[in-house]
């Protein structure tokens, strides 16, 4: 990804129980280039929805974090996320 600009990727998550499925997301590091836009939610069942992952690389170079989707008495679930920054940090108004 380009430095300093916002690229979103979008991640499909769906509740195939019957009942109310509550989640919350995060990232393994506190201080990450990825930001989850939709942190909490709640999904009826049989419904899918897209969380937004907008990351933005402030250095020339490889990252890496996890997003973690917690699911309220449900299986908790695991992204690897990785992106390398290219460019330059450099720039002028």
């Amino acid at each position: 990804v380009e430095v300093l600009r916002d690229y979103t990727e979008k991640i499909r998550i769906s509740n195939k129980s019957k009942i109310d499925a509550e989640y919350t997301a995060f990232t393994k590091n506190k201080e990450s280039i990825w930001k989850v836009v939709q942190r909490h939610g709640i999904l009826k069942p049989d419904e899918e929805k897209v969380v937004d992952v907008v990351c933005n690389a402030d250095e020339v170079q490889k990252f890496q974090d996890k997003l973690h989707i917690i699911i309220n008495n449900g299986v908790d679930l695991e992204v690897n996320l990785t992106a390398k920054g290219t460019g330059s940090t450099l720039y002028c108004k």
